[in-house]
């Protein structure tokens, strides 16, 4: 059964970890909690930041049986009911803070829903040559007669990305309008 996150609380805040990392079973919550605890840093904001390890993405790191595991990932375990074996489940951040464990703070949800929240988020712009501006005027300017190849060279981008940005194959996030071609 999960832990709410009182219980969730309750627990970091009663239980300590041994600062030589050794413990007799991390398959006990308490213990595996206490050992979280000693890595938490409260945030105005409410999140509870991983003072650990840090994988490069910024996301807390623990080892436990000698495995390392994303620290968000067991409080969702812990307190959300994620099922460690779906590795298809996402645990999505609301705040979009990746070094934070709160579980008030965690969401389980799919690959598609963490990438709608990056798309909400507007932090698109680190994974895309274009913006959604940029890509509504590429189907205008098609739509008015300019070729593939004079838009592509336009923007930037390969012909190819012009294409699928045309045929809804990319960036269909935003076909409020339907596909031009």
């Amino acid at each position: 059964m999960p832990l709410t996150s009182e219980e969730a609380k309750a627990l970091l805040d009663s239980n300590r970890s041994n600062q030589h990392g050794a413990f007799p079973d991390n398959s006990d919550s308490s213990v595996l909690m206490g050992r979280l605890e000693g890595k938490r840093y409260l945030s105005e904001n409410g999140c509870w930041e991983w003072i650990g390890a840090r994988n490069p993405k910024g996301y807390g790191m623990v080892s436990i049986d000698g495995c390392m595991y994303v620290v968000h990932r067991i409080m969702a375990e812990l307190c959300l009911g994620l099922d460690p074996s779906d590795k298809n489940a996402h645990v999505r951040h609301s705040c979009d803070n990746p070094s934070c464990f709160n579980p008030e703070h965690l969401l389980i949800g799919t690959n598609d829903d963490n990438v709608q929240d990056r798309f909400d988020r507007h932090k698109w712009g680190k994974i895309a040559k274009l913006n959604p501006e940029q890509i509504e005027q590429i189907k205008v300017e098609y739509t008015r007669g300019r070729s593939r190849r004079e838009i592509a060279r336009e923007y930037g981008v390969n012909q190819s990305t012009v294409s699928r940005v045309l045929s809804g194959q990319r960036w269909s996030r935003l076909n409020s309008r339907k596909k031009v071609v």
